[in-house]
Formats: structure tokens, sequence, C-alpha cells
């Protein structure tokens, strides 16, 4: 089904798309074209930021259902909101209506910013460069205080929520700013601030990470994907210390999250086991293990060796 308005969350396809302009070539066009209208956006010009989607999001369908007295089985909340947004003639305004954050860092903005990192990558247009330049300086003015990254800006222009999984994309995307568009060391000297805050200050005396600050909960796949991170930074700044972190991410998943069944996807502060086993999070468990088995495995040495290592 079509809506009117475009949202950055779709950046991630168009991501694909780029990567099978070899195939077919009338991809370029397509992809520039629909490029052009986030870079060109009235707002992207004047914050450097994407605003998100304007819709009743998956969170506060979640809010929605938890809140209920009577507990509503998954299947029949996944009737219901199929049925508002495919079904209901009346849900294409529900996207032009005011609800929810302003911008979300990820994966709203990240995987378009990742899109158009592609698409420079392949064009080597200086739109493309600029556009880039021009969101990281967004993402420092409204995202960004004191080294803590914010998830949301709300309609005030006002900083919300420090999440841990809008952290780690965000070092990703500055790493791969650094290798593939601007050799300017101010991306790493930023992504190294963020990290050092991450790993200092957010970080349990267990060696694992929240998943929101004031949390006493985190999630396993937020540790991979910081891991991966840290080894993708240890990569651009040539420190060892975060891929000694790396490691020290690995032994404490191996020690709290593991069971005989697999992986449980949560755990508290002092170790305790919380979450339920989900085999999508044991997959991607697996990038991690690549890197600790084959301790000179890089990241940034090829295109699959970064293919492989992607958060999408």
């Amino acid at each position: 089904k079509k809506y009117p308005f475009f949202v950055p969350l779709s950046g991630g396809i168009i991501e694909e798309l780029i990567g099978l302009i070899d195939l077919y070539p009338e991809l370029e066009a397509v992809c520039d074209k629909t490029l052009d209208k986030f870079i060109n956006d009235k707002f992207f010009k004047k914050t450097g930021l994407f605003i998100t989607k304007k819709h009743l999001n998956s969170n506060l369908w979640n809010a929605l259902f938890e809140n209920m007295t009577i507990p509503i089985p998954y299947k029949v909340q996944n009737v219901l909101c199929n049925h508002f947004y495919q079904f209901g003639s009346w849900s294409n305004y529900i996207y032009s209506f005011p609800f929810g954050p302003y911008v979300q860092l990820a994966k709203d903005n990240t995987n378009l910013i990742y899109s158009i990192i592609m698409a420079y990558k392949k064009t080597k247009k200086e739109k493309y460069k600029n556009a880039i330049i021009q969101w990281v300086e967004g993402v420092k003015t409204y995202l960004i205080y004191n080294n803590d990254v914010y998830r949301y800006m709300n309609r005030s222009y006002k900083r919300r929520e420090i999440n841990l999984g809008h952290i780690h994309p965000l070092i990703d995307v500055l790493c791969d700013i650094y290798m593939f568009v601007d050799k300017d060391e101010k991306y790493i000297r930023i992504t190294t601030k963020i990290m050092d805050k991450c790993i200092n200050n957010y970080r349990w005396d267990i060696g694992l990470l929240p998943t929101r600050l004031n949390l006493k909960q985190n999630i396993l796949d937020i540790q991979t994907d910081f891991a991966v991170s840290l080894w993708r930074l240890s990569e651009c700044s040539n420190n060892s210390h975060y891929k000694k972190i790396t490691k020290e991410i690995h032994q404490a998943i191996l020690k709290y999250h593991f069971t005989k069944k697999g992986f449980v996807n949560s755990i508290d502060i002092h170790g305790n086991k919380k979450g339920t086993i989900f085999p999508k999070y044991n997959t991607l468990l697996l990038k991690l293990m690549i890197l600790i088995e084959n301790e000179k495995f890089q990241i940034y040495k090829n295109e699959y060796n970064h293919s492989i290592m992607r958060d999408r």
C-alpha cells in the first residue's frame, strides 16, 4: 500500500537498491531521485536531520497493549495492528498526524545516512558528501550533549532519552564516514569521546551495557552491536584498547547470557537471567564470534567483511 509520505526508515531499502546498480543500471536514477527528496527537504536544510515518520509507531502500539487491564495475545495484537495500517481506509491520514518524536536517531536517521554514504561510494557525487557532512553537524547540534547521545529530538527541539541501541549505529556511521567519505580526524575524535562515555560511565560492573540509563536490564543484541562497534573503532583509530573491551564484553556474554539452550535475551544489572531465548539474536551473536575467533579480522579490509558486520 502506498502512502503520500516518505519516511527515512526506508533508507535501508535504498541502500540495498544502490548495491544492485551494477546489475540494474536504471536503479541509479531511481535512488538519486529518491535521495534528492530527502536532502532537499526544508527540515533537513534547516537542521541537518531527517524528520521521523509521523504515525503511530510500534513503540506506541506496545505501550497501548501493555497498559490494558486484560492481556491481549500477541497474535491478536498483530492482527489489529496490520488491520490498522493495511486495511483501514482512514489510516492514510494518520501519517500526517503530529504523533511521536520529531527526530529519531536510529534507525530513521542512520538507515538513510547509510544509504547516502553508499550513494557517495558508488557515484562520488559531491551533493552526497555535502549532505553527510551536514547531517553530522545536525547530530552534534541537536542529539549530542556532553558526549551523551540522545535518541530523540522532540517538537520543542529538546533532546530526549539516552538509549544505547541508538548510540552504536552512530558510532558505526561515523567510522564509515571516516573510512569512505572524509578522512578528517574529527570524526574519530567525536566517536572516541562517545564510546569512552559509554564504556566508562554506562557499563555495569559485570562488564555489560544497559539498554537505557537507569534501566537495570540489558538486551543481548546491544552487547553484540557494541562489541562490533568497538572493534570497528579500534581499526579506525589504531587503538587496541577498544578491541580489548570487545573481548571483555564477549566473556561477560558467555558468563551471564549463556544457558544450555542458548543465550538469553536479557539479564539484570546483577547478572540474573530475565529474558527468553530468541534465535534471531543468537544468530546475530555470530558476528562477534567471528571477530573473537579471528584476532586479525579487519572489518574495513574489503566490502565483504564490511558487509557481514553491518547492523541492519
